[in-house]
C-alpha cells in the first residue's frame, strides 16, 4: 500500500464529528470569548496525540458590526431590516439622510450576477460612470470590496448592497480592501463609505422605487472598530528526516456567529489531518505546518499576514507550497474544484481531485481571498474544494459554504455539514501533502509556469491596440523554456541526496521569483489590495492605456509603470531561469 493510501485509510468520521461538533460549539468571531475557548479546545486534542502546538498572540486592527438600521423617508415610508459591515464607519446617532441612486450597471451583468463579479467596463459604460452618485447614497448589486470601492471612489456617502440571491438571510461581509493590519501607505485606502446589506426582496423594493421618481432614506450604523489581540495556533508534523522543508496547510478558526461549515469543518479537517499524518510521521520526507488563522473576516486575513510578516524568512526559503481549506464537507456538495492553484502545481493537485473523487476538476488561479496571504512572496498555492451544484436547492450567490445559501449567516449551523463529504475532502488533501511532503524531489512542473506567463502576455498582446512592446517578454519566455527543459531532462537522474535538496531549493527559488509578478503588483513584502485583478495585474493594467488620451499626463505616467512591469516580468524570468540553467549544469 502506498503512503498515500495508508493515509486515506487512516480518516475517521468519529474523529471528524467529534472536532466539529466540539468548535460548533462555540461563537467565534475574532475576540469573543468562544474564539479563545475553541483553541484551547483544538490545542488540548493535538496534544493528547504527541503534537506541540504553538500560540502566537498579538495585536490586530479588528472591526465588529454591531447594529444598523434602514428608513425609507419618501416617496414611502417603512423600514427594513439590514446589517452593516465590518470596517464600515459608523454613523452619527441620528444617521444620515440622503437621496437613493440606483446604480445598476455597477453590476458586470446586472441582475443575478454575484456581487463578487464587479469589474469597471469604461467602454460599456459599466461602474459609475455614467452616473453621479456624489454625496448620495447607492443601491447596488456589486455589494463586493470592489464594488464598495468603486463607490466610494466615486464619492457616494453610503453603500446599500442589494443581495443579488433570495435566500432569507442577510450575509455578514467586510467592506476593507486593505489585506491585513495596514501601514501608513495603506491606511490612506481604509474604508470611509458607510455600507450595509439587505436582502433581495427588499433591495428590488428600492429599485422599483427608484425607478419612479427620487427616494430619500435614512441609514444608521454602528461598527466597533478597534485595536485588540487575536490568536494564531500552528503545529508541526516532524519528519523523521533533517529536511527544513514544510508544506503549509491552514484554515481560519474564527467564524461569524457559530460558522459550521465556515470554518468548523476546516479546522476539524486540519485536526484530522495532523492527527493522521501524525501517527505515519516516519514515513515523511519533509515536514507539515498546521495554522489555524485569526482575523479572517473581523481582521481582514490579520492572522495569515502576521505570520507571513514575522515568519517571513522561515517562509521564503523553507515553504513548499500552501494548502488553504476553507468550508469543507459541506452537506450535498458534489461537484470539485481545483481553485487557488499556481501553474506549478496543477498537475498533481487535479490528480488528487481524481484519485479520491473520480472527477476531472476545473481548474481556478489564485486570487485575492481566502487567507491567501503568500501570494507576494511567491509561495505555491493549490487547493480543492468540494462545492455544491448550481441546480441544488440550496445553492445561491455567495462566496463560501461550497455554494450555500447560509454563508456568513446565523444559519450556518451543525446541520449543514456531512461527516461522509468532509473525509472524502480530508483523503484529497492527504493526497495532496503526501505528494510534496512524502517525495525526496517536489512534483513542480517548473517550465508550466513559463508556459503561464506566455499565454497571459498572448492574451494581453492581442488585446492591446496602444502597440506597447511586450516581445522583451516573449523573449525572456522562451530563454526561461530553454532553461527549464534542461532542467527537466537531468531530473531524472538524480538520486542523491545532495542533488535532490539542490532541485528543491532550485524550485522553491524560482517559484518565488515567478509567481511574484504572476500575482502581485506591490512585490514581495507588502499586500496587494484585497481587490480582484486578473494574473500578471501589473501588465493587466494596459487595457486601461488605451482608453486614455494619448498626450495627457496620466497616459505618460501610466506607460512608464507598464515599462517598468515589463521589466519586472523580464527580470524575474531571466533570474529564475538562471536559477534553473545553473542547476542543470551542476547536475547534468
Amino acid at each position: 500500500m502506498s503512503l498515500a493510501a495508508s493515509l486515506r485509510s487512516d480518516v475517521s468520521k468519529e474523529r471528524l464529528t467529534h472536532f466539529v461538533e466540539n468548535i460548533t460549539k462555540f461563537e467565534r468571531p475574532a475576540t469573543f470569548p468562544g474564539e479563545m475557548e475553541n483553541l484551547n479546545f483544538i490545542r488540548g486534542e493535538l496534544e493528547k496525540v504527541g503534537l506541540k502546538p504553538k500560540l502566537h498572540s498579538f495585536e490586530a486592527w479588528i472591526s465588529m458590526p454591531e447594529e444598523a438600521s434602514l428608513e425609507v423617508l419618501s416617496p414611502e415610508q417603512f423600514s427594513i431590516p439590514c446589517k452593516t459591515r465590518a470596517f464600515s464607519p459608523s454613523t452619527p446617532e441620528e444617521g444620515i439622510v440622503g437621496e437613493l441612486v440606483y446604480v445598476e450597471k455597477a453590476a458586470m451583468s446586472g441582475k443575478g450576477s454575484s456581487i463578487f463579479e464587479y469589474r469597471k467596463q469604461v467602454e460599456s459604460g459599466g461602474g459609475f460612470s455614467d452616473t453621479d452618485v456624489k454625496g448620495k447614497i447607492v443601491l447596488s448589486r456589486s455589494g463586493g470590496p470592489d464594488g464598495y470601492n468603486a463607490a466610494q471612489e466615486a464619492g457616494a456617502v453610503c453603500q446599500i448592497a442589494l443581495w443579488p440571491s433570495e435566500e432569507d438571510v442577510i450575509h455578514e461581509l467586510t467592506v476593507n480592501g486593505v489585506w491585513g493590519t495596514a501601514t501608513p501607505e495603506s491606511a490612506s485606502r481604509l474604508p470611509k463609505m458607510i455600507s450595509i446589506s439587505i436582502k433581495n426582496p427588499d433591495g428590488e423594493r428600492l429599485v422599483a422605487l427608484c425607478e419612479k421618481g427620487q427616494v430619500q432614506v435614512r441609514v444608521r450604523a454602528k461598527t466597533h472598530t478597534r485595536w485588540d489581540t487575536i490568536h494564531v495556533l500552528t503545529a508541526q508534523v516532524e519528519s523523521p528526516t533533517d529536511s527544513s522543508l514544510f508544506t503549509m496547510v491552514g484554515g481560519h478558526h474564527c467564524s461569524w456567529h457559530y460558522g459550521c461549515t465556515d470554518n468548523s469543518t476546516g479546522c476539524g479537517c486540519l485536526m484530522e489531518l495532523a492527527t493522521v499524518l501524525q501517527g505515519q510521521r516516519e514515513s515523511l520526507k519533509h515536514n507539515v505546518r498546521f495554522c489555524w488563522w485569526a482575523g479572517h473576516s473581523q481582521g481582514r486575513y490579520a492572522g495569515s499576514t502576521w505570520y507571513i510578516d514575522n515568519y517571513f524568512e522561515d517562509l521564503s526559503k523553507n515553504c513548499i507550497g500552501y494548502l488553504n481549506i476553507d468550508s469543507p464537507g459541506v452537506r450535498g456538495a458534489t461537484e470539485y474544484e481545483g481553485r487557488y492553484i499556481m501553474a506549478e502545481a496543477e498537475h498533481f493537485t487535479l490528480e488528487a481531485i481524481k484519485k479520491v473523487s473520480g472527477q476531472d476538476a476545473p481548474v481556478k488561479p489564485p486570487y485575492r481571498a481566502g487567507d491567501q496571504s503568500f501570494l507576494n512572496a511567491g509561495i505555491t498555492s493549490m487547493g480543492a474544494y468540494s462545492m455544491l451544484a448550481p441546480d441544488d436547492p440550496d445553492w445561491a450567490l455567495v462566496g463560501g459554504c461550497a455554494g450555500a445559501w447560509w454563508w456568513h449567516s446565523e444559519e450556518d449551523t451543525i446541520d449543514k455539514w456531512s461527516a461522509d463529504i468532509l473525509a472524502t475532502d480530508c483523503e484529497i488533501f492527504l493526497e495532496i501533502i503526501s505528494s510534496l511532503s512524502a517525495s525526496d524531489v517536489l512534483p513542480f512542473h517548473m517550465g508550466r509556469i513559463g508556459e503561464h506567463i506566455g499565454q497571459r502576455v498572448d492574451k494581453i498582446s492581442q488585446d492591446d491596440k496602444t502597440g506597447f512592446d511586450l516581445a522583451p517578454i516573449g523573449s525572456a519566455v522562451a530563454r526561461y523554456a530553454k532553461a527549464a527543459s534542461r532542467l527537466a531532462e537531468v531530473v531524472p537522474g538524480v538520486t542523491d541526496e545532495k542533488g535532490q535538496r539542490i532541485l528543491n531549493q532550485t524550485y522553491l527559488g524560482a517559484c518565488r521569483f515567478l509567481n511574484t509578478v504572476l500575482y502581485s503588483m506591490e512585490g514581495n513584502y507588502e499586500q496587494d489590495p484585497a481587490l480582484q485583478k486578473p494574473v500578471l495585474p501589473g501588465l493587466s493594467q494596459l487595457s486601461s492605456l488605451q482608453s486614455m488620451d494619448s498626450t495627457s499626463s496620466d497616459y505618460h505616467f501610466l506607460r512608464t509603470y507598464l515599462v517598468r512591469e515589463r521589466n519586472r516580468v523580464v527580470d524575474a524570468l531571466d533570474r529564475a531561469g538562471r536559477l534553473i540553467g545553473d542547476a542543470a549544469d551542476i547536475l547534468g
